[in-house]
């Protein structure tokens, strides 16, 4: 009966080690209060948008990928 009792308490507390092993992390809180994260996010966006404009003027014929012959 005590080892059977000792096996249940080890196995609860193998249990509850284990689930203290993860937790919550609010990236979004994190990044939005980090200055340079937000400039670099920000000059992506330009270049994006920069990339978007240079697609948008190539002419349509470009834009098709090569049919093999």
């Amino acid at each position: 009966m005590k080892k059977l009792l000792l096996m249940l308490v080890m196995a609860a507390s193998a249990v509850t080690m284990q689930a203290q092993k993860f937790a919550l992390v609010d990236m979004e809180y994190i990044l939005k209060n980090i200055p340079a994260y937000e400039r670099a996010n920000e000059q992506l966006n330009q270049v994006s948008k920069q990339w978007q404009a240079e697609v948008d003027a190539t002419p349509s014929w470009r834009k098709r990928s090569r049919q093999p012959t």
